[in-house]
C-alpha cells in the first residue's frame, strides 16, 4: 500500500448505481473511494445522500472493529483498520487481489511503444499499398482502440514525424556493395604456404618434426589434395589409433548370500576409498547423488532415438546479407595463439585416443605447421572428423532418452585448432550485446539483475510490464546446417572458413557411446557439436541474427533506456510495454526459428503480465492474459508462481528469497552416512558443496538470518564428525588453515563478498543501460552488510584476517597465532588425503584447538576443584598436563624422539653422515645435541624442542641456537669431526604443531625438511599430545609437588 492516503476505505458501487460483476472468488472487483479517518460511522455512502453531523450512523455491526475482516474466503483475520486490512490482502491473498484489481487496470493511455508500433505499421502500408481508408486498415491491426483514438492520435504532430522517419526507412534501407575479387582470395591463401616457407627447419626427431616440414615445404607443388593426403599418413604413423573398445558384457550371476551389516559397511568403504583414490570429485558426486538414479535407457531405445535427432536432413535457413569481410580471421596460426588456447589437461580424450597431456607435450613448431597446413586445404583428414558422443543427465531421476544432453567430442588436436579459431571469431564478430552466454563476461550475473531490476522497477513505478522467457528445444542440436553458412556470411567470415567448417559439419562422423555400447559411425546433419570449441560462438552468431530482428520500437524502459531482451545461450527473455508488442516480438521469434530448423519448448516457456494501475498505485499480475506461440498458448503465472531463470529463483515481484539450508541439509547428512574419513568429509564440504551454493547466493535474494542459519548448520556437522566440543571457537572453523583453522567459508561473509564482486563486475556493462542507480543501491546494501564494527571487509582477504583475529584472540586459538608465518604446515587439514587415519585426524584436531577434556577446560564458568589430578600444586590445564606433569613426562620425550627420528630420516639423502644424541665434554660440560650432520668440511648442530603455546617461538630458537653456538662446544664438535666450519641449528615447535618460523626457513634451506615435511613433523608433536593426555588418564600416581598451570 506504498503510495496511499491515510485514510480508510470502503468499496464502491458500479457505474451508474449498477453493481460491479463480482471478480473470482465471487469477491467484488477493487472500485475504491477515500473515506475521512475521523468518523466511520459518519462516511459518505457515495449514493448523493445527507452526510456530515446530520447523517444517520451506520448499524453498530458495521462499526466494530470485526467490520474489518479479511474478504478472502476462509480467511477470518480481522483488523482494527481498513488500511490493515488492505495491507493483509494484498500481502497474504497476492493472487486473489491481482484478480480483484483487474477491473480496475483499464490502461487508455497511448505508451510510447504502442505509438511507434502503430507509426511503423502506417508506414509499412503507405509505401506498400498507400490504403484509401487508413484508419481502417489500422483498426484491424489494434482492435484494442477505437477509430476515434486512432484519428486522434494520426494528428498528432510528433506521430507525424515519427511516421516519416519509418517511411525514409522503408524507402531508402542500408545497401552494402561488396565487390568480389578472387584475386585477392587466391592471395589469401597463399599467405598459409608463405608463412610457413618462412620458418626455420625444426632440430631434433621429436614427432617427426623434419617429416611435417618438408610436407610443409612440398604444399605448393603437391596440391591441397595431395598434401592432405601425407598429412593423413603422418597423424596415423605419429599418433596410432588405439585398439577397438570391447563392449562390457554384464554376467549374470546367481544371488549372492545375504552379507551382515559390518560386512556390507567394509565393502561400502573399501570402494569408496578406491574411488576416492583415483577419482576424488567422481567419488564426492557419487556419495552427495543430487541428481539421484541415473538410468540410461537401453541401446535399443537410446540409439534410433538420438540417431534419428541427428540425422534428420534440415535445408531451412535464414537469408544471408552481405557484408565487408573481416579477413584478419582467416590468417596464420603463431605461437602465441596455441599458447593462448591451451587445452585443459583434464579434457577428455577423443575417438583418436590422443590425450590433452600428450597435445601439449607436442612441440609448438609441430602444431603451427600441422594447423597451418590443414587451415591451406580447408579441409580435415578422414580419421579428424570422427568424433564420439556421450550423454549426461540433465535433470533428476533422468530416464527417458530426451532427459539426456549429447556432448560430441572431436580429437583434441581438432579442439585445440578449433579453440584458436573461437577466439579469433569472438574478437572479430560482432555479436548483439544482448547474448551474453560463452563471452568474456559475467553474464549470468548481468541477466538476473538485468530480469530482476525490471521487475522491481515496474512494480514500483506502477508501470505495466510484459515478459516472456523462452526455451528453445534442443536449439543446439537441431540448428540446421545452412543455417550456420549463411550466418557466417552475414556476419563477414572469410568464404576460405566458410568452406573448411561446411567441410567439417558436411563430412563429419560420430559414435554413439552408451551404458557399455558404441553404435557406428552416425553422419549428422544438423545441429552444433557440444564439445566442440567452435560451437558457443557458432550458435551465439545464429541468436545473433535474431536480436536483429527484433523490433527496436517495442520493449520495456528502464528509465529512459529501452530494453526489450536479453538471452544467455538458448535461454531467451523479451520485455515489452505493451501485450501487443510482446505477442509481436513472439512471433518474431517463432518465425525466425523455424527458418533456423528450430522450435519453442512450450512447457517450458512462460510469460508475466504486470498491468498497472497508477491512479491507484498498485500493480496486478493478470494470469487471464494469454500469449501464443505457433498457435499454442504460452502459460501464463500469478504473483505467487515462481520460476528459475539461470539457476535463481524469481517470482513477478523479483528475486525470490532462497534457502540455502534447505540444500545444505541434505547434503551435510548424506556425507555424515558417507565411508568416509573425516579429512575426506571436511574436503568435500570445502570444495564441492559449499561452492554449489555460491552461484545462488551471490546472484539471489538471502537474508543475514539465513546465512547465519546455514553457518550453524555446517558448524554443527564439523563438530558431529570431529568429535568437537560446543564451546570450541567459531573462529577455529572459519580460520583459513593457512592462518590455523579449518578453512570452512562462512556463508554469512561469503556471500555478500561474491555479491559485490559480481556487482562491481557488471556495474560497467550495464551501468550504460540505466541500471547504475540500482545496482548502487545493491552495493550499498552489500556495504552494510559487510561493515564490522565501522569497517569494510569487502575482499576475501579482509574476511579471512577478521575470522584470524578472532581465533587469535580466543582462550583456545592464543597458541595458533604464528600459524601463517610458516607455509604448508596445517596442510593436512586440508589436503584430504589417508596421511592420517581417521581417529588421528579427529584427536589432532581436538588437540590443537585445546578440546581435550582437562580440568580446567570441563569447569570453564563453574567454581569447582581445578588442580591436577596428578597431584601437582597447578591447575590442570592442556599446556600443563603436555608440558609440565610428571606423569606425561615419558610420552614428552616420546614426542621429542618421533620429531628428531623424521628428521634425521632425510638427511642421508642430501648426502649428510647423521650421528643421534652424541656426546661432547666441554669447558661448560656435558652437551648432547640431537643430531650432528657433516658433510665434508661442515657439520650442522640440529636440536628438537616442544615448547609451551605461550612462548615466543623465534625467542625460543635462538635461546636454543645460543645455547651450543658457544666457542667451547664449537671446538668440541671441531675437534671430534675435523671439520671447519660448525652452524647450530633447532627443530622447534609448539606443542600446537606451529612451527618457529626462523627454524622451519633454516632448516629448509639446509634442506633438511620439504614443503610436505612441516606438516608430517607437526602431526607428529599433535599424534605425541594424544598419547601423553591417555598416559595422563590412565596413571593414577598423585605427586604432591610444586608444577606450572
Amino acid at each position: 500500500m506504498g503510495g496511499s492516503p491515510p485514510a480508510s476505505f470502503r468499496r464502491r458501487p458500479g457505474k451508474e448505481g449498477i453493481p460491479a460483476p463480482p471478480g473470482p472468488w465471487g469477491c467484488q472487483p477493487l472500485g475504491l473511494v477515500l473515506v475521512g479517518p475521523k468518523n466511520r460511522n459518519q462516511a459518505s455512502d457515495n449514493s448523493g445522500g445527507p452526510s456530515g453531523p446530520s447523517a444517520p450512523a451506520n448499524p453498530p455491526s458495521q462499526v466494530d472493529d470485526a467490520d474489518f475482516r479479511c474478504e478472502f474466503p476462509g480467511c477470518n483475520r480481522t483488523f482494527p483498520t481498513n488500511r490493515g486490512r488492505g495491507v493483509h490482502h494484498q500481502r497474504a491473498h497476492k493472487d486473489w487481489f491481482d484478480a480483484r484489481l483487474q477491473p480496475a487496470v483499464d490502461k487508455v493511455r497511448w505508451t510510447a511503444e504502442e505509438t511507434a508500433m502503430l507509426a511503423r505499421k502506417e508506414a509499412e502500408l503507405t509505401v506498400e499499398s498507400n490504403p484509401r481508408f487508413i484508419n481502417q486498415e489500422l483498426l484491424q491491426y489494434f482492435p484494442q482502440r477505437t477509430l476515434e483514438a486512432i484519428k486522434g492520435k494520426r494528428r498528432n504532430q510528433e506521430y507525424r514525424e515519427l511516421v516519416e522517419e519509418f517511411v525514409e526507412e522503408f524507402r531508402n534501407p542500408d545497401v552494402i556493395t561488396i565487390e568480389d575479387d578472387e584475386e585477392d582470395e587466391e592471395d589469401q591463401r597463399d599467405i598459409f604456404l608463405d608463412y610457413l616457407e618462412s620458418l626455420t627447419r625444426p632440430q631434433g626427431r621429436e614427432f617427426q618434426a623434419t617429416r611435417l616440414h618438408n610436407i610443409a615445404m612440398e604444399a605448393r607443388t603437391s596440391g591441397k589434395d595431395a598434401t592432405l593426403q601425407k598429412i593423413a599418413l603422418y597423424l596415423r604413423e605419429v599418433f596410432p589409433a588405439p585398439p577397438p573398445r570391447r563392449e562390457r558384457r554384464r554376467k549374470k550371476t546367481p544371488n549372492p548370500a545375504p552379507m551382515r551389516k559390518r560386512e556390507a559397511r567394509r565393502c561400502e568403504y573399501g570402494a569408496a576409498q578406491s574411488l576416492w583414490k583415483r577419482d576424488r570429485r567422481h567419488c564426492i558426486t557419487n556419495i552427495l547423488n543430487e541428481m539421484g538414479p541415473v538410468n540410461q535407457p537401453p541401446r535399443e531405445t537410446m540409439e534410433p532415438y538420438w540417431t534419428r535427432m541427428m540425422t534428420t536432413d534440415g535445408r531451412t535457413s535464414p537469408p544471408s546479407d552481405k557484408v565487408p569481410i573481416k579477413e584478419d580471421i582467416w590468417t596464420p596460426i603463431t605461437g602465441n595463439d596455441i599458447k593462448r588456447s591451451r587445452i585443459p589437461r583434464a579434457s577428455a580424450p577423443g575417438p583418436d585416443g590422443i590425450s590433452a597431456r600428450l597435445y601439449r607435450s607436442i612441440p609448438t613448431t609441430v602444431i603451427i605447421r600441422l594447423f597451418n597446413l590443414l587451415l591451406w586445404c580447408e579441409r580435415l583428414p578422414e580419421d579428424l572428423l570422427l568424433s564420439r558422443t556421450i550423454f549426461l543427465p540433465k535433470k533428476t531421476n533422468a530416464s527417458e532418452p530426451g532427459d539426456f544432453r549429447p556432448i560430441t567430442i572431436p580429437p583434441v588436436l581438432v579442439r585445440g585448432l578449433h579453440k584458436i579459431l573461437a577466439k579469433r571469431l569472438e574478437t572479430a564478430l560482432d555479436i548483439d550485446p544482448r547474448q551474453r552466454a560463452f563471452r568474456s563476461m559475467d553474464g549470468c550475473a548481468d541477466n538476473t539483475l538485468l530480469l530482476d531490476t525490471l521487475l522491481r522497477y515496474h512494480r514500483k513505478q506502477y508501470k505495466s510490464l510484459y515478459m516472456a522467457s523462452i526455451d528453445v528445444s534442443k536449439a543446439f542440436d537441431a540448428v540446421t546446417h545452412p543455417t550456420i553458412e549463411s550466418t557466417l556470411i552475414s556476419l563477414g567470415v572469410p568464404p576460405p572458413m566458410i568452406r573448411y567448417l561446411g567441410q567439417v559439419y558436411a563430412n563429419s562422423r560420430t559414435r554413439i557411446e552408451g551404458d557399455g555400447w558404441t553404435s557406428k559411425p552416425v553422419h549428422p546433419k544438423r545441429g552444433v557439436r557440444q564439445g566442440d570449441p567452435l560451437s558457443p560462438i557458432l550458435f551465439n552468431a545464429v541468436t545473433h541474427r535474431l536480436l536483429q530482428r527484433l523490433p527496436r520500437e517495442v520493449g520495456a524502459r528502464l528509465g529512459n533506456i529501452p530494453i526489450n531482451a536479453a538471452a544467455y545461450a538458448d535461454d531467451l527473455l523479451l520485455f515489452a510495454s505493451t501485450s501487443m508488442g510482446l505477442q509481436q516480438m513472439i512471433d518474431t521469434m517463432t518465425d525466425y526459428l523455424a527458418e533456423c530448423g528450430m522450435t519453442i519448448n512450450v512447457e517450458k516457456s512462460m510469460t508475466v503480465a504486470i498491468r498497472a494501475a497508477p491512479h491507484l498505485k498498485k500493480t496486478a499480475v493478470d494470469a487471464s492474459l494469454s500469449f501464443s506461440c505457433g498457435g499454442r498458448q504460452l502459460p501464463s503465472l500469478k504473483r505467487t508462481n515462481k520460476w528459475r531463470y539461470l539457476g535463481v529463483v524469481f517470482t513477478p515481484e523479483g528475486r525470490a528469497q532462497c534457502r540455502p539450508a534447505e540444500v545444505v541439509a541434505p547434503l551435510l547428512g548424506a556425507l555424515t552416512k558417507a565411508p568416509l574419513k573425516p579429512q575426506q568429509r571436511l574436503y568435500a564440504l570445502r570444495t564441492v558443496v559449499i561452492p554449489k551454493l555460491y552461484h545462488q547466493l551471490a546472484l539471489g535474494a538471502v537474508t543475514i538470518g539465513t546465512l547465519n542459519k546455514t553457518d550453524r548448520l555446517v558448524r554443527g556437522a564439523l563438530r558431529k564428525w570431529l568429535a568437537l566440543p560446543h564451546d570450541t571457537p567459531n573462529a577455529y572453523f572459519h580460520t583459513s588453515v593457512r592462518d590455523g583453522g579449518l578453512g570452512i567459508p562462512a556463508i554469512r561473509w561469503t556471500a555478500p563478498v561474491q555479491r559485490r564482486g559480481r556487482l562491481l563486475g557488471v556495474m560497467k556493462a550495464l551501468g550504460q543501460q540505466g541500471l547504475d542507480r540500482f545496482i548502487q543501491d545493491e552495493l550499498n546494501t552489500c556495504k552494510k552488510r559487510l561493515t564490522d564494527h565501522g569497517v569494510l571487509l569487502g575482499t576475501p582477504e579482509m574476511v579471512a584476517k577478521r575470522w584470524a583475529q578472532q581465533l587469535y584472540g580466543s582462550i583456545d586459538g592464543a597458541g595458533l597465532k604464528d600459524s601463517a608465518k610458516t607455509p604448508h604446515q596445517h596442510q593436512w587439514i586440508a589436503d584430504g588425503s589417508k596421511f592420517l587415519t581417521g581417529k588421528d585426524f579427529i584427536n589432532c584436531n581436538r588437540a590443537r584447538i585445546g578440546a581435550l577434556p582437562t580440568r580446567s577446560r570441563t569447569t570453564r564458568g563453574r567454581p569447582q576443584d581445578r588442580r591436577c589430578r596428578g597431584g601437582c600444586l597447578a591447575q590442570e590445564t592442556l599446556n600443563h598436563v603436555l608440558q609440565h606433569c610428571h606423569r606425561t613426562h615419558g610420552q614428552r620425550i616420546k614426542r621429542h624422539d618421533a620429531v628428531v627420528k623424521y628428521i634425521a630420516r632425510n638427511m642421508p639423502r642430501s648426502g649428510y653422515e647423521v650421528h643421534q644424541e652424541p656426546h661432547y665434554k666441554t669447558e661448560l660440560g656435558l652437551r648432547k645435541p640431537d643430531l650432528v650432520a657433516v658433510l665434508g668440511q661442515t657439520a650442522i648442530i640440529i636440536d628438537a624442542q616442544v615448547v609451551s603455546e605461550q612462548t615466543n617461538l623465534d625467542d625460543a630458537h635462538t635461546r636454543k641456537v645460543a645455547y651450543y653456538n658457544e666457542p667451547a662446544t664449537i671446538r668440541a664438535i671441531k675437534a671430534e669431526h675435523g671439520v671447519r666450519t660448525v652452524k647450530v641449528t633447532s627443530a622447534t615447535l609448539s606443542w600446537k604443531g606451529v612451527w618457529s618460523p626462523r627454524s622451519a626457513e633454516e632448516l629448509r634451506k639446509l634442506g633438511f625438511i620439504r614443503a610436505g615435511d612441516a606438516k608430517v613433523v607437526a602431526t607428529r608433536v599433535l599424534i605425541g599430545n594424544i598419547a601423553a593426555f591417555r598416559t595422563f588418564n590412565a596413571t593414577t600416581s598423585v605427586e604432591h609437588r610444586a608444577g606450572i598451570g
